[in-house]
């Protein structure tokens, strides 16, 4: 890569070093081929001489060190560094613009992925990319070392791959996208909502969303067992009463929730006053208990479930991200396993729905209803089993990490196809109910309702009245007695 012109190249210093003796294109082509930002660090600082270098052509080599460490990932970075957190000021356009914006930047199919880029935004990306390694550091710890002590293979726990590194960095990169896109905006009315969901949702793929699903709950329950451990860290000497925890707990979630940056320069602060801080955090209930799987009660409530997105808003359907567009899910060609990238769903997704293509994440990868021939206990049993699959992470780890997890841990009804199968029950015994409808002209049990527009994918009919009126309430917690799985 060639200096900048007009720039006069920096001069090596007298001290005998071989790298001093290279050429400034040879010396930013060495830089550039860092595996890592702390790599770069770390050759930068090394020599005057090298710094100077690494000046010249700051933003192609910090683009270039990037990618090497988030692959095609390093699109979600930079469409993150220029979304900034949306407001109610010209909310619709600014969102339009997003939308579009994240279309264009996601065209490229191969490296180098993103071009034309500034050294001021370079530094943004470098920033942000650091921030999300802390916290996929987190996640693959406490994923690894559950794996150690729970798993009947030892081998099980080997260090994350660059891929399944990748796969977790750009789901989060993704979660803060869309959180901006989402902003601070107070929706006053119902068709604000109805539109930001209608423009962002078929940005993804469904197995794409269930990765910004569970990144989702893993920062919620990682920012709630923060809150808490500063709250008594805090609270030591403190006279008794003087703080309130569900004040604080409120004014954390509201500071660092929606914000990776301002969460991880809280996190590293707290841990410098505590240096047991992150081990206590990593092991509290929230993020270590393998059942916590649950949003933040918020406008993102769709994240955790896609039966959750009131108003009967469907995904349409867009051949070019594979949504199934039939009024029954995974009735087109299944979709294939092309190899270990972030590009493509991984193995286990494709796994427990025998290639189907449906438009489901979340908690709704659980239909409602109750199959024939299903006891509650068998439901709650499945139901236990997708809690827990989502937790351990499946939707990141490799084909041969995933194949030996569900063989090694106690994963219940986890066998290949076990979600389509359930899938497809419910909506046999869904096409069973309408035949019968159809047989009965004075049966009055509801079934003139098939005829609603709010239906979902799998005839699961609601009322959009009441879902209006839960919203209007800013009641969104409550919508799980509506949309729940």
């Amino acid at each position: 890569m060639a200096a900048n012109k007009g720039t006069t190249p920096p001069s090596p210093p007298s001290s005998p070093c071989l790298l001093n003796e290279l050429s400034v294109d040879i010396v930013i082509n060495i830089l550039s081929a860092s595996n890592t930002l702390a790599d770069l660090s770390a050759l930068i600082h090394a020599s005057p001489f090298l710094y100077n270098c690494f000046l010249l052509a700051k933003a192609s080599i910090l683009r270039t060190v990037i990618t090497n460490e988030l692959g095609p990932a390093v699109r979600d970075a930079f469409v993150l560094a220029n979304t900034d957190m949306l407001t109610n000021l010209d909310f619709e356009t600014k969102l339009d613009k997003a939308v579009k914006d994240y279309h264009r930047h996601h065209l490229a199919e191969n490296a180098p992925w993103v071009t034309g880029i500034d050294a001021h935004t370079a530094a943004k990306m470098a920033r942000l990319t650091r921030t999300v390694l802390f916290f996929v550091d987190i996640y693959t710890r406490v994923r690894l070392a559950y794996f150690r002590e729970r798993s009947d293979d030892e081998s099980v726990d080997w260090p994350a791959t660059l891929t399944e590194r990748r796969r977790i960095a750009q789901a989060l990169l993704r979660w803060q996208t869309v959180i901006n896109m989402r902003g601070d905006a107070m929706w006053e009315e119902w068709a604000m909502y109805e539109s930001f969901l209608a423009k962002v949702v078929p940005l993804f793929e469904s197995w794409e969303l269930a990765q910004i699903s569970d990144m989702d709950c893993f920062i919620y329950g990682l920012t709630s067992a923060s809150a808490i451990v500063q709250f008594n860290n805090r609270r030591q000497g403190s006279p008794r009463g003087t703080v309130n925890l569900n004040l604080w707990r409120d004014a954390y979630y509201d500071q660092y929730f929606p914000s990776l940056i301002a969460f991880h320069a809280n996190l590293r602060d707290a841990q410098r006053t505590h240096s047991a801080f992150l081990e206590t955090v990593m092991r509290s209930h929230t993020v270590w208990y393998t059942d916590y799987i649950k949003p933040r009660s918020n406008g993102s409530m769709w994240l955790e479930s896609s039966h959750w997105a009131p108003g009967g808003i469907e995904i349409p359907a867009q051949a070019t991200k594979g949504y199934s567009s039939g009024p029954i899910e995974g009735t087109i060609d299944k979709i294939t396993f092309k190899g270990e990238t972030p590009l493509e769903p991984p193995w286990a997704w494709l796994h427990a729905w025998d290639g189907l293509r449906v438009n489901r994440w979340g908690a709704a990868m659980i239909p409602k209803g109750l199959p024939d021939g299903v006891s509650f206990d068998e439901l709650e049993e499945i139901i236990r089993s997708l809690k827990l699959w989502r937790w351990l992470g499946l939707m990141f780890w490799d084909k041969d990490r995933a194949e030996k997890l569900l063989e090694s841990v106690p994963l219940g009804r986890c066998e290949h196809g076990w979600l389509a199968a359930h899938m497809m029950a419910i909506n046999a015994d869904d096409d069973d109910g309408e035949d019968d409808a159809d047989d009965d002209e004075d049966d009055d049990d509801g079934d003139d309702d098939a005829d609603d527009d709010n239906t979902d994918h799998d005839g699961d009919y609601y009322d959009a009245d009441d879902v209006h009126d839960f919203f209007l309430s800013s009641n969104l917690a409550s919508l799980a007695s509506l949309f729940g799985p």
